[in-house]
């Protein structure tokens, strides 16, 4: 009952590279003029499946319960199943003398139950 679609995507490769100017925070040794560099390459893939489903109207006109009037609070919307993965071919984090590289292949995933 209802609506139901599932949406494949992939992104075969990305790329990002940024550069900001950060406030002067002398306790942790950032000062005026410090930059944080960022570079991050990787794909990016998923799937999206999304179930719209009516939700049981109740007859009453009393403004306590479900909402027979608005048609869009009568609908239930499920994302079960749904997943998204970023896989990062390289990415590093700079500011200053400070650096983050992360590893190789890392995978950041949700999946929603």
């Amino acid at each position: 009952e209802g609506i139901k679609f599932i949406t494949d995507f992939g992104v075969s490769s990305f790329s990002s590279t940024s550069e900001t100017n950060v406030n002067e925070f002398p306790e942790l040794e950032i000062f005026d003029g410090s930059k944080f560099c960022s570079f991050i390459l990787g794909t990016f893939d998923g799937s999206i499946t999304c179930h719209l489903r009516p939700q049981s109207l109740v007859a009453s006109t009393s403004s306590s319960g479900p909402n027979v009037f608005n048609p869009l609070e009568a609908y239930e919307i499920d994302f079960s199943g749904s997943t998204v993965s970023l896989r990062l071919k390289e990415a590093s984090f700079n500011l200053d003398h400070r650096r983050v590289i992360v590893p190789t292949e890392t995978t950041f995933a949700v999946k929603v139950q």
